[in-house]
């Protein structure tokens, strides 16, 4: 059995023989290798993404305040606060709410626009879940949900609600 050796030219003279990696100009330890199992020390910038088996690793977080400039109900809902988490393209909410004047037989209301860079995709289902509890008498069809528009919307009560989740976002990352 013969094996053969590649080398490679330097102005058109055989220089390395491919098992000479340590005599690459600029090369310290070893190359990657194509296939097989090996360990990779020190931090590498990927500038264009990262794949892990076809499927984009998630990578990157920032946090942005709720306030009251985001609330959807200018009139009705005050002392808005929480966050939104974004971890790749995963985003996780939570906040809470006041609402001093709830009418009974009220049903959701519009209370926070979700901003660009945290928007859930438009597609269906129509509503995505989200977690809703209170610290007051709550009624039994509360609850809480993102649309397809990016606004959350809730039906509660009289007094402070909490609210929670989390969806994938399709948005370009916040600035």
């Amino acid at each position: 059995m013969t094996i053969d050796i590649i080398q490679l030219k330097e102005q058109g003279k055989f220089k390395y023989t491919k098992t000479h990696v340590d005599a690459i100009d600029g090369v310290e330890g070893s190359l990657v290798k194509a296939t097989g199992n090996e360990t990779i020390k020190g931090v590498k910038n990927f500038q264009e993404g990262l794949l892990y088996k076809g499927l984009t690793v998630q990578a990157g977080m920032i946090e942005r305040a709720i306030t009251l400039a985001d609330r959807s109900d200018t009139t009705n809902v005050t002392d808005v606060n929480g966050k939104l988490i974004r971890i790749g393209n995963i985003v996780f909410l939570t906040f809470n709410f006041k609402c001093d004047t709830w009418p009974s037989g009220t049903e959701t209301r519009w209370i926070i626009n979700i901003p660009k860079g945290y928007k859930r995709d438009q597609g269906y289902p129509a509503q995505t879940a989200l977690s809703l509890v209170r610290n007051a008498n709550q009624p039994a069809d509360a609850r809480a949900f993102i649309d397809q528009n990016s606004v959350i919307q809730v039906k509660s009560g009289n007094g402070s609600s909490y609210v929670s989740g989390m969806w994938v976002t399709q948005d370009a990352w916040p600035v």
